[in-house]
């Protein structure tokens, strides 16, 4: 239900956004459950070429990088998790996909990916992580705190404070269970 509110994240970063929201935690889904759902969201998103065949192998990375992502989202969210291994997730992918740095001639940099089948369109999503990074805008990216949902959303408050993907959803939920916690104890 929080996921219906969710807020979209500026330029390419709601490609990322939606990436990591292919896994509804809450509801149970995926809308990556096969190679060919995949190469179909990747063309979908300008990420992979219309009819790319990818192997098993390409939808276990994608779904690894996803997680990845989910993990580096909560920790923008203030949760103490462990981060090395999600890092290491995208530091093989950008290295597989041959992401690096390229300049534009208005001085502005951006990242390009040599390898052109799925693990390159796997690249080219670490790539918008990497713009974002340098824009200063990834850490707005962030994972709800409701350990049920984890919807990715785009934090656009002013003090960046946002924990949860909509308020009167996830939120409410969250000060009720405090709210019914407080009394029990009393």
């Amino acid at each position: 239900m929080a996921q219906l509110a969710s807020r979209d994240a500026p330029g390419r970063l709601e490609v990322v956004r939606a990436f990591v929201n292919t896994r509804n935690i809450e509801a149970g889904t995926d809308v990556l459950a096969t190679p060919v759902d995949l190469a179909e969201w990747l063309a979908a998103r300008h990420l992979a070429s219309p009819g790319l065949r990818l192997e098993v192998s390409a939808r276990r990375a994608a779904t690894e990088l996803r997680e990845a992502l989910r993990t580096l989202l909560l920790a923008h969210n203030g949760h103490d998790v462990d981060t090395a291994l999600a890092v290491e997730v995208l530091n093989q992918v950008s290295a597989s996909a041959g992401v690096r740095p390229v300049m534009a001639p208005d001085g502005a940099v951006d990242y390009a990916v040599a390898d052109g089948g799925g693990i390159g369109a796997l690249g080219g999503i670490v790539a918008i992580v990497y713009t974002a990074e340098g824009n200063g805008v990834w850490t707005r990216l962030k994972a709800c705190s409701a350990d049920a949902c984890q919807w990715a959303y785009y934090d656009a408050s002013r003090n960046r404070a946002s924990r949860w993907c909509h308020m009167q959803v996830c939120g409410n939920r969250a000060k009720g269970q405090t709210f019914r916690a407080r009394k029990a104890k009393r």
